[in-house]
């Protein structure tokens, strides 16, 4: 199937659920009986913003200092560093009776006691709205833009760079939701460009970068039938497309993502989706294997009491690779998360993640683990402030091994919102 036939497909999908009558399916789709701790805290103390004309406007100031132990991910010889960290942001919410659209500015910096070369100064800017059609028909949009800063935790280069890896980006996507009876059907299309900058090396070398750049587009069509108020069964197939700027190793591809799975939010018990399916890649550089495998997106919220939620997730699929020769790696991600309400203002965290990398046709697997404890105490509407300790380790193996490193964090923050 090529992709004007998707296309095609889906008008013919969007064309034909215009002309059924609408019937309250919202109802179908009720997926509201639950709320996680962390969800129900920030609902309870969230700012009240400022009137805008037709929107409220929510100001904040985050605040923090974070002292990691191995700031350059490095095997041995390890540097630690203080970092101070600020992140003012606004957004705009509509308050419209139907249609909404939401505004949003912001930057993070990171300020490093003694490195700084790894200071760091990022931003973002988008908006996301929708547009109700009527009741059981609507459409959706985004748009993001910005710049950001590669962590140096990423395994995309070596420890050696002088200062992180910047690039900025370009996200948009749209997506059309007809809902008849029991059945709804979803069209979206994803679109990203990324435009990485070069790093330096010792010695003022340039650690080229340019063959990272690239666009990805992703055509998402899906059909979720709801068998009750609280379950549906769905199946999704995505198309998506990755075309680089510069192709002296051509990683130009393009890959189908078949799903079948159910979403659910049983009462006073649990919430999520799961999908399992197919995924397959094919590359127009006869050089590099194409790779297909299992796929697998899921997560999982357990309401084990009111007091306690358990979340589940899991990832399995293929993803870009900026490795030399490979374009592929194989992700399977495994993680779990406990939020506990200590009291109805203090919140306690811990999560356990894990991630393994498989690379395509070269000698390569990259094992990573991240552990975190924390607590958020949300002093009041105005104000809540936050501690916690993380660990992050990878062990890469092969005859193309990356390093493997610890990084030990203690982060302290405050937040100020009106």
């Amino acid at each position: 199937m090529t992709f004007q036939q998707l296309m095609n497909g889906g008008a013919a999908f969007v064309a034909a659920a215009a002309i059924v009558s609408p019937a309250a399916a919202q109802v179908a789709y009720d997926r509201d009986h639950n709320k996680s701790v962390q969800q129900r805290a920030y609902d309870e103390h969230r700012p009240t913003g400022m009137r805008a004309g037709g929107f409220l406007a929510f100001p904040q100031l985050d605040l923090g200092v974070e002292f990691n132990d191995n700031i350059f991910a490095a095997a041995a010889n390890e540097t630690d560093d203080t970092i101070f960290v600020a992140s003012p942001s606004l957004s705009l919410e509509s308050q419209w009776s139907v249609h909404r659209l939401n505004l949003f500015a912001g930057a993070v910096t990171r300020t490093f006691m003694d490195s700084d070369d790894d200071n760091v100064f990022d931003w973002r800017v988008g908006a996301d709205g929708q547009i109700d059609i009527n009741r059981d028909m609507y459409l959706t949009g985004r748009l993001y833009a910005g710049e950001a800063t590669e962590s140096r935790f990423s395994g995309n280069g070596p420890a050696a760079l002088i200062e992180p890896i910047e690039y900025s980006y370009t996200e948009a996507g749209a997506t059309f939701v007809r809902n008849v009876n029991r059945i709804r059907g979803t069209l979206g299309v994803d679109f990203a460009n990324y435009d990485f900058d070069d790093g330096r090396l010792p010695g003022n070398v340039v650690f080229e970068q340019d063959d990272r750049d690239h666009d990805y587009m992703a055509t998402t069509g899906r059909l979720d039938y709801a068998l009750s108020p609280d379950t549906a069964v769905f199946g999704a197939v995505t198309y998506r497309t990755r075309e680089y700027d510069v192709n002296t190793f051509n990683r130009d591809s393009e890959g189908w993502r078949y799903l079948v799975g159910a979403n659910f939010d049983l009462t006073a018990t649990i919430r999520g989706e799961v999908g399992v399916g197919y995924s397959s890649t094919s590359y127009d550089n006869p050089a590099l294997s194409d790779t297909d495998g299992l796929a697998l997106v899921g997560r999982m919220e357990w309401f084990i009491t009111q007091l306690t939620t358990i979340t589940l997730d899991g990832l399995r699929d293929t993803v870009e690779s900026d490795i030399g020769g490979t374009a592929a790696i194989e992700r399977t991600t495994a993680g779990i998360r406990v939020d506990h309400e200590l009291r109805r203002d203090v919140i306690l965290n811990g999560e356990a993640y894990y991630d393994k990398d498989e690379y395509e046709g070269i000698d390569r697997d990259d094992d990573r683990t991240r552990y975190q404890v924390g607590a958020d105490w949300y002093v009041n509407r105005l104000v809540t402030a936050g501690v916690a300790f993380q660990r992050f380790s990878q062990d890469s193996s092969g005859l193309a091994a990356d390093r493997d490193f610890d990084v030990n964090q203690v982060m302290f923050k405050i937040s100020l919102r009106r």
